[in-house]
């Protein structure tokens, strides 16, 4: 999406790269300037058993951490990146896996958040990744238990809702996963599964 800003004399155009895969990122001719966001993966959500004569509720994925930078760099400079994978919402009873960490070069880094606990119950949900590098670094938040069994947000996305037997997955980027439930005798439930993370770059052209 293109944004175009007046300015005296021209018109320069806003550009923004939502990057989803991992890579190499080189800087167009002209570009001196950038802003970098990263944010982690999401954490899955953890799974509920089920046939027992308990209910069973998995706890909420932790949202990935979340870092942004203003950068002074040349056309032509390359920077690695890595984009964290969200976490797979955990099979019933297990937790899920956590999710990945994005990178920007060896500037950003945004922590994936931590994977929910399968038949958690009210032991806490997982604990959000956290960022460093970042000219502004906020930590992603942490999954909720019980019967909430909310996933962790992102900086800049929710995450998955408890609103079905089944844990939501969360929202790009970075959302937690939502923890499954079960009711007593019920049919067993997996967590969601957390959302990828991203790195977004913008720059004027």
């Amino acid at each position: 999406m293109a944004v175009y800003i007046p300015s005296i004399g021209k018109f320069p155009k806003i550009v923004k790269e939502i990057i989803t895969t991992s890579g190499t990122w080189v800087v167009p001719p002209g570009v001196t300037r950038i802003i970098v966001e990263a944010v982690g993966g999401g954490g899955g959500g953890g799974g509920a058993s089920g046939g027992g004569a308990y209910a069973y509720q998995g706890s909420g994925g932790g949202g990935g951490g979340y870092c942004m930078k203003v950068l002074g760099v040349s056309p032509g400079q390359t920077f690695s990146i890595t984009v964290g994978a969200g976490g797979a919402g955990g099979e019933p009873g297990k937790d899920g896996a956590n999710g990945g960490d994005t990178t920007f070069g060896n500037i950003l880094i945004a922590y994936g958040g931590y994977g929910g606990i399968g038949n958690a119950g009210i032991r806490g949900g997982g604990s959000g990744g956290g960022a460093s590098g970042g000219d502004i670094n906020i930590p992603g938040g942490g999954g909720s238990s019980g019967y909430g069994r909310q996933g962790g947000a992102s900086a800049l996305a929710p995450g998955g809702g408890a609103t079905d037997r089944y844990g939501e997955n969360g929202s790009f980027p970075g959302g937690g996963g939502g923890g499954g439930i079960t009711s007593p005798y019920g049919s067993a439930s997996y967590g969601g599964n957390g959302a990828s993370g991203a790195v977004i770059i913008t720059y004027f052209v």
